[in-house]
């Protein structure tokens, strides 16, 4: 009997610590004594709660814990030039993907005169400086810059012509160009002394375009992009009329050609006094090129298509979503974002009524001015 009354007792004082255990395991919801009171069990602290007329422990929450950081947004990277006094200078301006100054960083010092920012691929940034007849640099991830020897005005080798638009190559190390007369050229600056190769003439280009009902006399190159590894796609502008035609060029990027050219569209501007410009660029994954017109210096109205390279189709976005102004520079950050620079008439603005604006093409909002930036030519971290 005694072994029987022992056995009984050491099973209820397991069942009582049993309970006990569960018990300090998970109070909440059990009854408290006194509004207020905390209690920490098994790394929660509890408080008592009133609910109606009834105390009860909350659910608690865990000693020590921090709470939760919303994850922090990454940077915005582009590249643009400004005015600083008598001098101009290369910032690298880091932004919030929703248009904040986080940081305005000054690459180049002392005064250089026409500094613009011509292009960029795989971070190497093509620079112009008007020194006289507008001297081409590269400039290095590191800061270093490079004089490449070659002059944008009169520098041809064969005839001293001047280059007119220019475009990195897709691997950083060569560039296309127009010059004046419409011949296409791709200069190797792989090595110290660059290599000039003239893939095809105006005569071949012009023959073509009059042959598709196009002005060969008329119809100037407006601006291009390099839309794959063999093919181009031209804007050109009619200096007369100011129709803006759209073309694809399907021609060797390597060495001469005869281009085979298609054309794919045509605007005709409201324009009547030839003082409209336009700007282009393409998007990182070479995807979309983003045409920015603007219809006279005077009167400025503003329009943005964007082309896509694989249906070769034009996507015409809402006017409201655009500042109006002269725009003169036009750069993709990243294949969502597009930067502009537009430069504001009529007002009294200290920096000249400049505006550098972030558009987001997946969203339906307005071009956000970034406050504190302003500057000339940009150039998208691509």
């Amino acid at each position: 009997m005694r072994k029987i009354s022992k056995l009984v007792a050491m099973v209820g004082v397991f069942g009582v610590l049993s309970l006990s255990q569960s018990f300090a395991a998970d109070i909440a919801g059990t009854n408290c004594s006194k509004s207020g009171l905390t209690k920490t069990v098994s790394g929660k602290k509890y408080t008592c709660i009133k609910l109606g007329k009834s105390l009860y422990w909350n659910n608690g929450v865990k000693v020590g814990a921090t709470p939760s950081k919303s994850p922090t947004q990454p940077s915005l990277v582009f590249y643009q030039s400004h005015r600083n006094g008598n001098s101009e200078e290369l910032l690298q301006v880091t932004i919030s993907p929703d248009g904040i100054l986080r940081n305005k960083l000054k690459l180049t010092s002392g005064p250089k005169f026409g500094l613009t920012v011509a292009d960029m691929r795989n971070n190497r940034i093509l620079l112009e400086v008007d020194a006289v007849k507008s001297q081409l640099y590269i400039l290095e991830p590191g800061g270093i810059s490079t004089p490449l020897g070659i002059e944008k005005n009169g520098g041809i080798p064969t005839d001293s012509r001047a280059l007119n638009d220019l475009r990195l190559g897709i691997d950083g190390k060569s560039i296309f160009a127009f010059d004046f007369d419409m011949d296409f050229y791709k200069i190797d600056i792989s090595t110290s002394v660059p290599t000039w190769t003239r893939l095809f003439t105006g005569a071949q280009l012009k023959n073509s375009i009059k042959s598709l009902g196009g002005d060969s006399e008329y119809d100037w190159v407006q601006g291009f992009e390099l839309t794959g590894s063999n093919e181009i796609f031209l804007l050109t502008k009619n200096s007369f009329k100011g129709t803006l035609r759209f073309w694809t060029i399907s021609t060797s990027l390597s060495s001469a050609d005869n281009p085979r050219i298609a054309k794919i569209a045509e605007y005709q501007s409201s324009n009547v006094l030839g003082d409209d410009s336009v700007s282009m660029a393409i998007s990182p994954s070479s995807t979309e090129v983003a045409i920015l017109h603007t219809v006279s210096t005077l009167t400025p109205k503003t329009k943005l298509l964007l082309y896509n390279v694989g249906n070769k189709t034009f996507k015409d976005f809402p006017v409201s979503q655009l500042f109006e102004g002269n725009n003169y520079f036009l750069s993709w950050l990243g294949d969502s974002r597009l930067l502009m620079t537009i430069d504001q008439v009529w007002t009294n603005d200290k920096d000249g009524g400049r505006v550098t604006c972030l558009l987001n093409l997946t969203s339906a909002n307005k071009c956000t001015n970034l406050a504190g930036v302003s500057g000339y030519s940009l150039a998208g971290n691509r």
